[in-house]
């Protein structure tokens, strides 16, 4: 059974998926893509392109159904048949209107030491171009507590996983293995992001599509936990009931990514994952149980 079929079969049109998404308002948007899926007629780009792909839908549907599942490979479609947008190939790094490259001809990129080491820090596009201080204060925390470290800068680096989300697979399938072999090189036995699309390129895509990896893959949320639990870190101000580490990061990619790969939701003794609304960037924060006074 076919995605479209599936879809069709279970779907009680309940309308929650739309209760809860923030781009679309009209369930019709289900027949035109089922139809579109099947071959029996067209569809604008703009309709497809609008998508999120936050996976609220998904989660909010009582089949797990949601709208994201077939905005995907609609999107895969339209590009085979027609061509990227401009829109699209913003986020292909072999484009020349790739937004990071526009980004780095107007202000100065992060530098990043490349060695050997036993972990791995991927701070992808977003964390070297953009979300710069999310990038710098987990290199900062790494060097607290003494890891062996090394960083694979974005400048040269990409998942591929955002171009292929936007329906342009190609940098995914060039990049990949790359990626991959250049972690080995390094004899890394741990690869820790805090990009929601490349946790979700390593953590999912990759394995999928290049076989299973031989290095852990943790969120940096995660990492910090087991630092924490090691004693390697601790956090400093704490109140008596927690204390907060607050990273800038882009929504709703975050919660995407980390609920679907069971991060989002995870409770442990070391922290709790929160979320914060705005219009279009928050917070992803870090509660940090702790007890007494520490630091870092």
């Amino acid at each position: 059974m076919n995605i479209v079929e599936k879809h069709r079969e279970r779907c009680m049109e309940c309308g929650q998926c739309l209760l809860v998404c923030s781009r679309y308002d009209n369930l019709s948007l289900l027949n035109r893509l089922y139809e579109y899926l099947e071959g029996s007629s067209n569809i604008h780009p703009d309709s497809l392109l609008r998508c999120l792909t936050c996976g609220l839908c998904v989660s909010a549907c009582p089949e797990k159904l949601g709208i994201k599942p077939l905005i995907s490979p609609a999107r895969q479609k339209w590009v085979n048949e027609n061509g990227l947008t401009d829109r699209q190939t913003m986020v292909d790094p072999e484009a020349e209107n790739n937004l990071f490259k526009k980004i780095a001809e107007m202000d100065e990129t992060l530098e990043f030491t490349n060695r050997s080491g036993s972990v791995v820090y991927f701070p992808g596009c977003a964390g070297t171009y953009i979300n710069k201080v999310m990038a710098q204060a987990s290199v900062a925390l790494l060097e607290k507590a003494g890891v062996d470290y090394t960083v694979l800068s974005g400048t040269e680096y990409c998942c591929g996983a955002v171009s292929a989300g936007a329906g342009d697979p190609g940098p995914i399938r060039m990049h990949g293995q790359q990626n991959i072999e250049e972690i080995r090189k390094r004899r890394a036995k741990i690869l820790i992001t805090a990009c929601p699309g490349c946790f979700r390129a390593f953590k999912d895509i990759y394995p999928r599509m290049f076989g299973k990896l031989d290095f852990e893959v943790l969120q940096v949320s995660q990492y910090l936990d087991r630092l924490l639990k090691e004693g390697k870190l601790t956090p400093e101000n704490a109140s008596s009931t927690g204390s907060f580490i607050t990273i800038p990061a882009i929504l709703p990619a975050v919660w995407a990514s980390t609920r679907k790969q069971g991060t989002y939701l995870k409770k442990n003794s070391g922290h709790r994952a929160c979320k914060q609304n705005s219009r279009r960037f928050g917070l992803l924060r870090l509660w940090w149980w702790s007890k007494g006074q520490l630091s870092f």
